[in-house]
């Protein structure tokens, strides 16, 4: 990315943010491939929840469902007990599912802010172009994680 900025002259404005755009794309693209990481920790989390509600009801329930008078009421209390426990494992590794992506999200776009002002600083460049590049860039980043994200999601 910086040897495409830096060893280049560009015949224009365009050029630029042209430019821009490619390193943003590929940024958001990076960024998903690391997300998407994030996200199966996740759902290997909730799939091994689910696992446990279904053996601990099959189990548990199956040992209590002969228990004369109140086997019944029992086996439904530890279903909707194990029902309740993993909506809130889903609930909160859903919640911080969200909060990493959106923190790796933050953390990529200000390093693209911060390259697009370092490059314009060092090679003299005006500061609305700098600017331009690094908002086409931040755009693009979306563009990109989007496309990857569907990609790799679509695996499933």
């Amino acid at each position: 990315m910086s040897q495409e900025l830096m060893d280049r002259n560009f015949a224009s404005d365009t050029a630029v943010t042209n430019q821009a755009r490619k390193i943003g794309e590929v940024t958001g693209a990076l960024n998903a491939v690391g997300g998407d990481v994030k996200m199966d920790i996740h759902d290997e989390k909730i799939s091994d929840a689910t696992d446990k509600r279904f053996y601990g009801y099959h189990l548990g329930g199956g040992a209590i469902t002969g228990i004369p008078v109140i086997g019944d009421a029992a086996q439904r209390l530890v279903d909707v007990s194990l029902n309740d426990w993993l909506s809130g494992v889903q609930a909160e590794e859903g919640s911080l599912s969200k909060e990493e992506l959106s923190r790796g999200n933050d953390i990529a776009q200000d390093r693209l802010d911060r390259y697009f002002d370092k490059w314009g600083k060092e090679n003299h460049m005006n500061s609305d172009l700098t600017e331009a590049a690094a908002g086409e860039a931040r755009q693009s980043y979306v563009d990109g994680r989007q496309i990857a994200y569907e990609a790799l999601r679509s695996r499933s």
